[in-house]
């Protein structure tokens, strides 16, 4: 093999071993991310299991308050779509932070954790900002 002939297979064998790699670690961290992975769905489940149980055993404002919880989380979640973009348009994520704000006037919640509170102020606050 010529030395011409070496540098290029080198050279080739670099980009197709970067190319492979990026996709690779591409497609892992992207399932981190990933809004409806197992992990998600698992936490969804566990949740959804934990205020049917509270219904069932006449516990309403205990089932209540953990789907407000719930719903802090998604509007911190939303609210990183509609500064960021990503998967979900900051437009639909915006339009999405609307309709929670106008549930939100009509029945008022706030967390008692002061992080939590912030961060879905913050969030929220994004609903009728224009781009």
């Amino acid at each position: 093999m010529s030395k011409l002939q070496t540098i290029l297979l080198c050279i080739v064998c670099t980009l197709l071993g970067a190319f492979i790699g990026a996709f690779s670690i591409g497609r892992y961290l992207g399932s981190l991310y990933e809004p409806r992975g197992p992990l998600n769905a698992q936490v969804a489940a566990m949740q959804a299991m934990s205020v049917i149980k509270r219904i069932q055993e006449n516990h309403q404002q205990d089932a209540l308050e953990l789907e407000e919880i719930e719903l802090d989380g998604q509007i911190i979640t939303l609210g990183f779509y509609a500064r960021e973009g990503s998967k979900l348009s900051k437009q639909e994520a915006k339009q999405a932070l609307r309709r929670i704000a106008s549930h939100r006037k009509k029945f008022p919640y706030s967390s008692t954790e002061p992080e939590l509170k912030r961060g879905v102020e913050e969030a929220l606050s994004l609903a009728n900002q224009t781009p």
